[in-house]
């Protein structure tokens, strides 16, 4: 192999060194790894370190070093317990890191879900850290948006109530079925002696054994059965509150049955969880991560605002979004109450260009009908003039139609909304339709009833968002939302390989997002970090070669057969 062409080993694998590197002089000055270290060193795990028993058993790893763990791996794209277990023993960085020590992957597990407490204000620490990486010189602007997350059940699994309800009385039948044969054998009393005892000689202690562990696996099934047929109730009362008696059941995954079953973006449905985060814009850092209620983002909004402003200790000034989070009742929130946050989203205008006029008492010229908007029934297959094609006058509180006729309040009604609650309505109803012109285009063909308009009590806030949007100003600030918000949910997805959750519940699956993003927030600032990384403490190469020089020459002058080493340069 002398005279082989190929590259010789630097460092053979048998080959003895008698002055190896450390592990810190494995490590680059600059790398990853010092800067989460110094980075967690400065932060209060006083909180942590109580949840410990440090009287008892062996001495526990510290939590900076295990949360440590967790957020390289998670910025690594390493998710499973087992990989991060096994990243502890195998990748340099790592045992940099923990010192040589390694992590079980059950303690890694563990740990995620047992500081669930501690883990809002070391998120919002973090968070603050990023979001201070670029100097701020406007005031606090977030974006907000949610994302399908894949809950962690089978995607085939998802029951109404009433099937739901047929597979519990099947479950009770085989339980009793079991009961009985427990009984007429006589097996119950000699399984239960031979357990305390001890004994291995009663020949039905196995039968007895295999229907004990039958009805232990009945008994975890219906617990889940049951715990998603009262999801299924509470789910079809909500559907049913907004879209009348004869709504759809809802079906409900049974392995996690607090998932929803909701659109994927590659077609179908499947058991998912809305994720949502809160991204400030003058620095992309995340400073809100939760779970939505099924795929309400928009009844998120309010609280993960409030969050995100607590984390930064500074109120919010403004809010971007899409036009999903534009309610009725988002915009009273948000506009409704001085010192609170604008929001920005897309606006649909409330009024058709075709049908404003000076006077609206007067009909709209007949060359613009055809511009007027209009609604499309999918159902008769029939169109009618759009609510867009009327004019409010809010001084007289009236509607006039597109031919200059006034339509009155006729009645007035509180709707019902999908949380429960109730919004003020006011349908607007037309004195006389009948020598109309256009009757048919508004009331639809062979309509005979008089033409009806409805306005709620968030229509005021609709129309002052249309008018924000409209200056180029705002514009400019959401066409900032989608670069910033967007770009978070690709790095998440793509570079941090986070497409699915692996736990189950929506308690648990809050916690894992969480550690998600605040992995996010960690890798923003490792790789944007102005503060360099602590250098190598420890004795160099060429230390060592001094001191062993020193040695040597001590030795010689005590032996004179032995020769004083020199120091490489």
């Amino acid at each position: 192999m002398s005279n082989s062409p190929w590259a010789k080993p630097v460092e053979p694998r048998h080959q003895a060194v008698l002055l190896g590197p450390t592990l810190d002089e494995r490590i680059p000055p600059n790398d990853d790894i010092r800067r989460l270290d110094a980075l967690l060193n400065e932060v209060d795990w006083s909180a942590w370190e109580k949840k410990y028993d440090l009287r008892r058993g062996q001495p526990p790893i510290h939590p900076r070093l295990v949360a440590g763990t967790i957020l390289f791996c998670l910025m690594r794209g390493f998710r499973s317990s087992r990989r991060m277990e096994d990243a502890t023993g195998r990748r340099i960085d790592m045992m940099w890191f923990l010192e040589g020590r390694t992590i079980d992957h059950s303690t890694l597990c563990e740990f995620q879900q047992k500081f669930a407490e501690e883990l809002p204000p070391l998120f919002a620490e973090i968070g603050r850290r990023a979001a201070a990486l670029r100097p701020r010189k406007e005031a606090v602007c977030v974006g907000v948006d949610g994302t399908r997350e894949r809950a962690n059940s089978d995607r085939h699994g998802a029951r109404t109530a009433a099937s739901l309800e047929r597979r519990l009385k099947e479950v009770a039948d085989k339980s009793e079925a079991l009961l009985r044969e427990l009984a007429t054998t006589d097996l119950l009393d000699a399984a239960t002696e031979a357990l305390e005892a001890g004994d291995e000689t009663l020949a039905d202690k196995a039968d007895a054994a295999a229907i004990h562990a039958q009805l232990e696996a009945l008994e975890h099934q219906r617990t889940k059965l049951q715990t998603a047929l009262e999801r299924a109730r509470e789910r079809d009362e909500a559907k049913q509150r907004n879209d009348g008696p004869s709504a759809t059941p809802v079906r409900v995954p049974v392995t996690d049955s607090d998932a929803h079953l909701l659109p994927n973006k590659e077609g179908g449905y499947a058991p998912n969880y809305t994720a949502m985060v809160v991204v400030d814009l003058n620095s992309g850092a995340i400073l809100d991560a939760s779970i939505a209620d099924g795929g309400d983002e928009a009844g998120a909004l309010a609280p993960t605002v409030k969050a995100a402003g607590e984390c930064l200790d500074a109120p919010v000034e403004a809010v971007v979004a899409d036009g999903n989070f534009a309610t009725g009742e988002n915009l009273e929130h948000f506009d409704g109450a001085e010192g609170r946050a604008t929001l920005y989203s897309p606006a649909t205008p409330t009024v058709a260009p075709a049908a404003i006029r000076d006077d609206p008492t007067q009909p709209v010229e007949e060359n613009k009908w055809n511009d007027l908007p209009v609604n499309r029934h999918a159902k008769t297959k029939t169109t009618t003039l759009a609510r867009e094609a009327f004019l409010y006058d809010a001084s007289a509180d009236c509607f006039y139609c597109p031919q200059g006729r006034r339509l009155r309040c006729a009645s007035r009604e509180d709707r019902a909304t999908r949380k429960g609650g109730r919004v003020a309505r006011r349908r607007y109803k037309c004195d006389n339709c009948d020598d109309c012109p256009l009757s048919s285009r508004c009331r639809g063909p062979g309509g005979v009833r008089p033409r009806t308009v409805s306005r709620d009590e968030h229509q005021p806030y609709r129309d002052n968002l249309v008018k924000r949007m409209s200056d180029p100003a705002s514009k400019a600030l959401y066409a900032r939302r989608a670069p910033m918000v967007e770009g978070v949910f690709g790095v998440i997805k793509h570079v941090m390989d986070v497409r699915r959750f692996l736990t189950r519940g929506r308690a648990k699956v809050a916690c894992e997002w969480k550690w998600v993003c605040m992995a996010f927030n960690t890798r923003k600032i490792l790789r944007g970090g102005p503060t360099a990384a602590p250098q190598p403490a420890g004795p160099t190469i060429g230390g060592r070669w001094r001191l062993l020089e020193a040695f040597s020459q001590t030795l010689c002058d005590h032996f004179r057969f032995f020769r004083p080493l020199s120091c490489p340069n």
